[in-house]
């Protein structure tokens, strides 16, 4: 099959049974008793295309904060199912003791749809914010 194409930001992605578009984002340096965190504001909307089950097995959504010399510094996930799923709305999502001495300018936070699989997880890019 061919790759599917880095989708722009307000476009939707597919993630049967689920549709995800990102209407707004933004991201806020955060300094708190001696370390450094990020908060990821994310403004999206969450439809669910077809009535199938869907378990703990399913993909995730993983992001990661990368800095202007590309190393990870945070990363985080989310999901589709359970207690802390993902839903239409304004969700937040907070990179603690990030790995960085101050906050910086510059960053990125690659989207990742993350499955797992025998070999260990398998990760697709799925959106690339540029605060």
């Amino acid at each position: 099959t061919a790759v599917q194409p880095e989708a722009d930001p307000g476009e939707k992605i597919s993630f049967y049974p689920f549709e995800l578009k990102f209407n707004n984002y933004s991201l806020m340096g955060l300094f708190n008793g001696g370390t450094f965190s990020y908060k990821l504001s994310l403004d999206m909307t969450v439809n669910m295309q077809e009535q199938a089950i869907v378990d703990s097995g399913f993909s995730t959504l993983e992001f990661d904060l990368v800095d202007k010399l590309g190393r990870v510094i945070g990363t985080q996930s989310m999901s589709f199912t359970g207690a802390n799923k993902l839903v239409t709305g304004s969700q937040s999502i907070i990179f603690s003791s990030v790995k960085t001495e101050a906050l910086e300018n510059g960053l990125t936070i690659n989207a990742y749809e993350t499955i797992d699989t025998p070999s260990g997880p398998a990760k697709r890019l799925i959106q690339v914010f540029h605060p």
